[in-house]
Formats: C-alpha cells, sequence, structure tokens
C-alpha cells in the first residue's frame, strides 16, 4: 500500500489543510480592515481650504476627486485630485495633485496631508 495512502496520514492532512484554511479565511491574514474615510464633499472642503491656506488660490472654482487608494502598512488613503483654481492675479489654473493623504486618528477625526507648492500641509477634515 502507497503511505501516501494510509488513513492515519490521510486524516491528519486533511485535519492539518482544514485548521490552515480556517486561521486564513477567518483571521485574514492579519491584514487590516480599510477604515472608511470622508466622503468626498468632506475631502474636497479641506482640499480648497488648503490651497486657499497656501495663498495659491483667491478661490476654488470646482475640485474633482479622481480616485483613492488604501495603503494598508500606512493605514491610509492616498487621493489625487484636481483642482480648478481662480489665482490671486485673476487668472485660472487647473491643478491636479496625487500628495494628498487622508489618515485616521485614534479620536475618529481624520487628517489629510499633502504639498501644495512644496510646502507640507495638513488639516483636519470635518467629518460627520
Amino acid at each position: 500500500m502507497n503511505s501516501y495512502l494510509k488513513p492515519n496520514k490521510l486524516i491528519g492532512a486533511v485535519v492539518l489543510l482544514g485548521v490552515l484554511s480556517l486561521i486564513f479565511f477567518v483571521g485574514g491574514c492579519g491584514q487590516k480592515k480599510e477604515p472608511q474615510p470622508p466622503v468626498n464633499a468632506e475631502i474636497n472642503q479641506a482640499i480648497n481650504v488648503l490651497y486657499k491656506q497656501a495663498g495659491q488660490a483667491a478661490s476654488v472654482e470646482k475640485q474633482t476627486i479622481l480616485g483613492k487608494h488604501f495603503q494598508p502598512q500606512a493605514n491610509s488613503w492616498k487621493v489625487v485630485a484636481c483642482t480648478n483654481l481662480l489665482l490671486t492675479n485673476g487668472t485660472n489654473h487647473t491643478d491636479c495633485n496625487d500628495s494628498f493623504e487622508l489618515y485616521p486618528l485614534d479620536t475618529g477625526k481624520w487628517i489629510i496631508s499633502g504639498n501644495i507648492n512644496g510646502t507640507y500641509r495638513w488639516l483636519e477634515v470635518q467629518h460627520k
């Protein structure tokens, strides 16, 4: 009889496979569940404030979030956004920026950070 087909080894292999499957599927392989970020309107408002604080814009005409990507190693969301600005000199300009990141705090609040004109900025996102 082939040693791979012995009942004791077969039962042991099935039990081991079952235990490993249970750990893998129930435990989720140790991956963090991604926190739900603020809605796009709240993120847009925060980015608008960052641009105004940077002194780059007299006003923000339109903001579009192109997308968000969860980064499990940092427990944060990468945000790519394009902003139509009315500059302080009266001209219009569109700025697309991929440096924004959203971070959840242990208090339940969210922080957005990013670089505008080469300067690092951050702000609390007004989140309901």
